[in-house]
């Protein structure tokens, strides 16, 4: 499965959204599709997983939640991957971005006004 789908069926079962609240069946999923993507060499869906991840092995309560123990440099390991994924996510919406907008602004012309023009108001 794809690593994107993995993660935001995970989003669905930690927010409640089509299923009812699984935090373990999130954290799998996650989990899952950190691998994927760590196996397909994308760092964006890296990035999605890792960032979702992370705080299970900071925080206590929430690891024991999927019972894992906590571990601060694989979380802070996971945060750092995450920052690259999302620095080249943005990098990369934002040349798509302004590509999309180069094509869609190309051909057009400024429109000169149908309207009659109006005069300045005066105080």
């Amino acid at each position: 499965m794809a690593p994107e789908a993995l993660y935001k069926m995970g989003d669905l079962f930690s927010r409640e959204k089509a299923f009812d609240r699984d935090i373990r069946t999130a954290f799998r999923l996650w989990t899952r599709s950190f691998q994927e993507s760590e196996r397909r060499n994308d760092p964006e869906d890296k990035a999605q997983a890792a960032i979702r991840i992370a705080p299970f092995y900071l925080e206590t309560a929430k690891a024991e939640e999927v019972d894992i123990s906590t571990d601060t440099l694989y979380a802070l390991n996971l945060y750092q991957m995450a920052e690259i994924g999302l620095r080249l996510s943005i990098q990369t919406g934002l040349r798509a971005y302004v590509l999309r907008k180069k094509i869609t602004t190309s051909d057009q012309r400024p429109r000169k006004s149908t309207r009659h023009t109006r005069r300045p108001f005066l105080y």
